[in-house]
């Protein structure tokens, strides 16, 4: 799995070294549970760990934004998240 770097703000774990170990969430993007699910199932059929290509991770500050969208496919849903944060300026 990859260490968490917020999508947004591209914060990491040494941004905040008091963290309390919730301030990242890892958001998977798909329109249903089960193609959110799909690629971390072949990542396990295949024997193997890893970070799913629908997974992304957002702080506590962004992660609000990402949940509006991450019932859509990553890269609609992403393509929202950096509109709605390049709007809001």
């Amino acid at each position: 799995m990859r260490p968490p770097q917020c999508y947004v703000c591209l914060r990491t774990w040494s941004d905040f070294p008091d963290d309390d170990g919730d301030y990242f969430t890892l958001i998977y993007f798909g329109e249903t549970p089960e193609e959110k699910m799909a690629p971390s199932r072949v990542l396990a059929d295949l024997g193997r760990a890893g970070h799913p290509n629908n997974a992304v991770w957002f702080c506590r500050d962004h992660v609000t934004v990402a949940r509006r969208h991450e019932n859509r496919h990553r890269d609609e849903g992403l393509s929202a998240i950096k509109a709605h944060f390049e709007a809001a300026g």
